[in-house]
């Protein structure tokens, strides 16, 4: 049927209107109405609060592992309140080697685990050690400043106690106990290791400590190395250390070369592969020793 041009107009006013109702009625129904403003005379619902966190425990002042549930057990307190200061003190104490050379820098009359107590580590602890001594500083004051409430650099403690040094002058001062605190370490380490082997005695110099003519060296293999160096060519052992560990330290050849200049290189390299050998074997004869 044809719609005449009025009848076609109200035909699709009415579409419109049936339009319009069908969409209100599914925004009544829940949905959001077109355009996604509320509909007339509907107020907002509530808004939804995030559901609140439970508070999380305390984390402990550290890990009650046995080392310190050991400690906790000797001082009869809770492990968790053991600290990791305390830790890391306790265990530079019980360190034989280490602990040795502690006390050796340390005033009379102080303890190890006294003194190492606040530090964050054996490495920041042993540093300011050799820094006091180097730098003749009451460690009492480089400790209280490294330690305490503001926790000052061990650079900016020293440049407080001697302010008449330069900044160059201090950080070369800082650098050398760092370098002196890393042989302490190294040193204590190889000679705990080495410590039950006759061959290594027998290798060393007369009246000389384990731990003494091991401080400096990098490795257990280049102390070994070394020894084996001394005793098979006759060369004076704190000679070789001097210029294997010193401020300007060389290759084990090197060393050799300077002190044996008679030696070509190629016969300097041979020594140096013999000791090496000799080194592996004593490792491996006390690893087995160990098992």
């Amino acid at each position: 049927m044809k719609l005449s041009k009025p009848n076609l107009m109200i035909f699709c006013v009415f579409l419109s209107l049936g339009a319009a109702n069908s969409l209100a009625q599914r925004g009544h129904g829940g949905g959001m109405p077109m355009g996604g403003g509320m509909p007339m005379g509907h107020a907002a619902p509530p808004m939804m609060s995030a559901p609140a966190r439970p508070a999380m425990p305390a984390e402990p002042t550290s890990r009650p592992n046995s080392f310190g549930r050991q400690m906790a057990s000797q001082q009869q307190m809770p492990a968790s309140q053991i600290t990791a200061h305390q830790m890391a003190a306790a265990r530079l104490s019980n360190n034989a080697a280490l602990s040795a050379r502690s006390q050796a820098l340390l005033p009379p009359g102080a303890s190890v685990q006294a003194a190492a107590t606040g530090f964050r580590n054996q490495d920041q602890f042993l540093t300011t050690l050799h820094a006091s001594r180097d730098l003749n500083i009451p460690f009492a004051q480089l400790k209280s400043r490294v330690t305490g409430s503001q926790h000052e650099s061990l650079a900016k403690a020293v440049a407080d106690v001697r302010p008449g040094l330069s900044r160059s002058q201090i950080k070369t001062d800082v650098r050398t106990a760092e370098r002196q605190a890393n042989g302490d370490i190294a040193a204590a380490r190889i000679s705990t290791q080495l410590n039950r082997s006759g061959r290594v005695q027998r290798l060393l110099p007369a009246g000389t400590s384990l731990q003494s003519a091991a401080a400096g060296f990098k490795n257990e293999g280049q102390f070994l190395a070394a020894l084996h160096v001394s005793r098979n060519l006759g060369i004076p052992f704190s000679q070789l250390k001097g210029r294997v560990t010193g401020p300007n330290s060389e290759s084990l050849g090197r060393a050799i070369q300077d002190l044996r200049p008679n030696l070509s290189k190629p016969m300097a390299k041979a020594d140096v592969r013999l000791a090496e050998t000799q080194a592996r074997n004593d490792s491996q004869t006390m690893l087995l020793a160990r098992r």
